[in-house]
């Protein structure tokens, strides 16, 4: 019998998966328009926050904004920059139109947005290049991402989705499967399994693949069905805290 285990991955897909608008994830670009924004030269440091304050993404939201303000407090403790104290301006990521907010504002850099999926339609409002500003983002790991015409000005601190899936690649190939399942409710997910599989094949001589269990359904754990895919030898659950993929972990017993 082909042996058939499940490979439970927690993945922070942290700005792939805050909020519920990731199931209705843009395919293309957003293209906005923007009034040119002149920033003072007067040598402080602006920092612009885009980050979630409020829905279901402000546990996650929160805590970066609380570092955020002691760092600041700690930079300005020691003498701030080029001898003036440092000041930031925080938006909730749950605005339409916060990243253009920001730039209006004149800030300098800014911190967010966490989702994948507002990064990826606000975006184009702060990395013009013409008045474009530093962007970083913490959590956004949308594969999407990976070649936004961002003029240099877009950063992440967290790996892409296709890394993320080719280390999950790596992982079950080292255990000696030859096929790995992605069950997974996140559009972006499966944009990131797609791109994964021809190195996967031909690296890892692994199949990888989205799995007919997929769904769309907000909480993984209730609607989990197993994969049903001849030959799959292990699953590989991609979830948040959002998704409660963690909680597929439980449900796996009831059918391995």
């Amino acid at each position: 019998a082909t042996k058939t285990f499940a490979l439970c991955v927690s993945i922070a897909l942290l700005g792939a998966c805050t909020g519920s608008e990731e199931d209705t994830a843009p395919t293309s670009l957003a293209t906005t328009t923007s009034t040119v924004v002149t920033r003072d030269d007067d040598g402080r440091l602006v920092i612009g926050v885009f980050l979630p304050r409020t829905g279901p993404g402000a546990g996650l939201g929160e805590p970066m904004i609380a570092s955020i303000d002691a760092a600041i407090a700690e930079i300005n403790a020691a003498g701030g920059v080029l001898g003036q104290t440092v000041s930031h301006e925080v938006v909730d990521e749950n605005s339409d139109t916060g990243m253009a907010e920001l730039v209006q504002m004149g800030v300098d850099a800014i911190v967010g947005p966490a989702s994948s999926t507002v990064a990826l339609a606000q975006l184009d409002d702060a990395v013009r290049q013409d008045t474009g500003v530093v962007v970083c983002s913490p959590s956004a790991t949308a594969l999407a991402l990976d070649d936004y015409p961002d003029n240099k000005f877009f950063f992440r601190t967290v790996p892409s989705d296709s890394l993320q899936m080719t280390a999950i690649g790596k992982l079950a190939a080292g255990t000696g499967v030859d096929s790995v399942a992605v069950v997974t409710n996140s559009f972006l997910v499966c944009m990131a399994v797609n791109a994964a599989v021809p190195n996967c094949v031909t690296v890892f001589n692994l199949q990888m693949l989205i799995d007919a269990a997929t769904t769309s359904t907000a909480d993984l754990s209730a609607a989990f069905v197993p994969p049903t895919t001849p030959g799959t030898d292990a699953i590989a659950v991609a979830g948040d805290s959002v998704s409660k993929g963690g909680g597929v972990a439980g449900v796996l017993g009831e059918f391995y």
